[in-house]
């Protein structure tokens, strides 16, 4: 293996007291890679780099990188105790554990130097512009008919923001009215609010946009009296 210092030097075994740094020149970079580890005896090869503190107080650390002999990889990172720990793995889940007492980002993603995704140790998501889990490219919108007093589920998978146009005829005597709720599981629900249309002939045919945001896999509830009607909801 070719090393910078002492140029020209190899290293065949032994202790290393110094930095080391590996030069890979044009022509060797061509043709290989800068480093490669095998483990002909065993078909699951594994590399592990452990960093320690010999005769202090800290724990040694570990990275370790492995094949699974059938083309599955993964990459590991612990604190020695393993109160802290990620791994990357392309046949499993995928997770970043930070140690007891840690309270701050465990994952940021951004593009370029503009954060977009941050997750907090105490399980808190933050999303720079808002969760989109969909995007619709072509063809006209979803719809869907609800059913007064009747809870749907608008997307399993996805945050959807729906608009439903209701008309209102309250006449003479009574107000009209579209009571809005929505609920986790179909269940208990909280009411958002109800929009209302007084009493007046006058507002007979009135038609308001009910627009409600519902997160993935809840249900939305809008509930008319006899001076309502619900028309075709449609959301995106």
């Amino acid at each position: 293996m070719p090393l910078i210092t002492p140029p020209g030097a190899t290293f065949n075994g032994g202790t290393i007291t110094g930095d080391i740094e590996i030069d890979t020149s044009p022509a060797d970079s061509a043709t290989i890679f800068p480093l490669t580890w095998h483990d002909l005896a065993r078909p699951n090869a594994e590399l592990q780099i452990q960093v320690g503190n010999l005769g202090g107080t800290d724990e040694d650390v570990g990275i370790g990188m492995s094949s699974s002999g059938t083309g599955e990889a993964s990459i590991v990172g612990d604190d020695g105790d393993h109160d802290g720990e990620w791994k990357f793995q392309t046949n499993g889940v995928s997770n970043i554990l930070p140690r007891t007492g840690y309270a701050g980002t465990v994952l940021n993603v951004g593009v370029g130097a503009v954060s977009k995704l941050l997750v907090a140790a105490t399980g808190g998501v933050a999303f720079a512009s808002g969760v989109k889990t969909g995007q619709q490219l072509s063809a006209a919108l979803p719809t869907v008919q609800l059913v007064t007093a009747t809870g749907a589920q608008i997307d399993a998978a996805s945050d959807r923001e729906t608009i439903t146009p209701c008309t209102f005829n309250p006449g003479a005597a009574t107000t009209a009215t579209v009571t809005v709720a929505l609920s986790p599981d179909n269940v208990t629900y909280s009411t958002l609010g109800i929009e209302t249309a007084p009493v007046g002939v006058a507002l007979d045919g009135t038609i308001h946009l009910v627009k409600v945001r519902v997160p993935a896999g809840w249900y939305l509830k809008l509930t008319v009296n006899a001076q309502a009607v619900l028309g075709l909801t449609t959301y995106y």
